[in-house]
């Protein structure tokens, strides 16, 4: 299964190094968890929600 993360940041056109930046991890980081590779502590799936303007429960949907 692959984690929610990567699709909501192609779908809001965004690169892994704008959104890391943003939430002050490595874009290296950001991709382990695009890739189910583990997920963002509460913090900064917090913060990757409010970027992405979805819900907590949606950005932790698989698909």
């Amino acid at each position: 299964m692959k984690s929610k993360i990567g699709e909501l940041r192609r779908k809001n056109g965004l690169t892994q190094q704008y959104v890391a930046s943003k939430i002050n991890v490595s874009y290296q980081r950001l991709s382990e968890w695009e890739h189910d590779k583990g997920m963002p502590k509460y913090d900064k799936a917090y913060e990757l929600a409010k970027i992405f303007n979805v819900s907590m429960e949606e950005l932790y949907e698989r698909k």
